[in-house]
């Protein structure tokens, strides 16, 4: 075609007229360029969709099943953002006999489900993908499909709820970044949830080391983990180790006194903390379980000698004057009994 507008002539191809011509130009190229020089080609191209697009559907009508051109086209799609192309097409795929193409189009399956998944707003269909996705991960995991990307893989372990697949990857970033709290601290709970008890120290023992402005809760982690397994002993030396300084670890201290039986132990440390503390309420509360942690142990005549030191202090505290009377006949101390109920007497005709 001219234009006339010109001087000189100039011709400008239409669309149908340079259609034609790329439509003539495929045709040479398939009889003369081999297959799979092409195939490499046009799956390397990056920079022209449109017309790889027409290569390759020119491509596949002489060649309906071959494999290899739908996984280039599939993968084309999945560039390109063609979700319900690439889910059309990545199914066909994955039944393919060539297990390099299955295996491909179960990774390109799962990129394009997920898409998928966060562009729809039906709870319904979210669960029914976000199902889909999990059983492809599995086959991406346990087929060890997964590229050098760690950290991706990771995410991708936690998206889908999989636990043994999310401590792999993260003890891979792990080997290059092995002082990272974030990752240490995720790899200790995920340890925990996977009963990896030597795992769980370790993961405990760098947090002490690195995360240095938490080191009393780590410490405390520790002291759960040796209660999960029993080791008394271990639980016993962290707790003392941090008391000295921890009003609420020397509570937690005497519970686990407690908790193991040593009854004196636990009265004692009550009785520590009844004389560290400057508030009237929270020592009578510390003096009363100091007390009861002796009458757990079914020592009555340790409770009740106790008592005795501190009656007095409490003549006035009905409340507790009550308390000291039942340890008193439950351990069957009449005289103390008697002597208290004297000195209750002569307290209230005082008054």
């Amino acid at each position: 075609m001219y234009d006339v507008n010109n001087e000189e002539a100039v011709y400008v191809v239409t669309y149908k007229e340079l259609l034609f011509t790329v439509i003539v130009f495929l045709i040479i190229l398939f009889a003369l360029y081999p297959k799979g020089i092409l195939k490499d080609q046009i799956s390397a191209d990056q920079s022209n969709y449109d017309l790889s697009m027409i290569y390759l559907k020119d491509l596949l009508e002489h060649n309906p099943n071959d494999d290899s051109l739908k996984l280039i086209l599939l993968e084309k799609y999945v560039q390109a953002g063609e979700i319900e192309h690439s889910l059309e097409l990545s199914k066909s795929l994955l039944q393919s006999k060539n297990i390099y193409i299955r295996n491909k189009a179960i990774v390109l399956a799962y990129q394009t489900k997920k898409i998928k998944y966060f562009s729809i707003n039906d709870e319904k269909q979210q669960k029914a993908l976000h199902n889909d996705l999990k059983k492809l991960f599995t086959t991406i995991y346990t087929e060890k499909l997964y590229n050098d990307n760690a950290e991706r893989w990771h995410n991708e372990a936690v998206f889908v709820h999989n636990p043994q697949a999310a401590y792999y990857f993260l003890q891979i970033m792990l080997k290059d970044d092995p002082t990272n709290v974030d990752l240490l601290r995720e790899g200790y709970y995920l340890s925990l949830n996977l009963y990896k008890r030597a795992d769980s120290m370790e993961f405990i023992n760098s947090l002490e080391k690195y995360d240095t402005s938490n080191s009393t809760k780590w410490a405390m982690d520790k002291y759960d983990i040796f209660i999960r397994y029993k080791d008394y002993k271990s639980a016993e030396t962290i707790l003392q180790r941090y008391a000295k300084d921890s009003i609420e670890i020397q509570e937690k201290l005497a519970q686990f006194y407690l908790m193991i039986k040593k009854y004196e132990a636990a009265s004692d440390t009550y009785l520590k903390l009844y004389y560290v503390s400057k508030n009237e309420d929270l020592q009578e509360q510390y003096l009363v379980k100091s007390i009861k942690a002796l009458q757990s142990g079914n020592l009555l005549k340790e409770a009740a000698n106790l008592v005795h030191q501190y009656e007095s202090k409490y003549i006035g505290n009905v409340k507790m004057r009550k308390f000291f009377l039942r340890i008193y006949l439950a351990a069957g101390e009449l005289e103390y009994a008697s002597q208290l109920s004297k000195k209750i007497l002569r307290y209230e005709n005082k008054l």
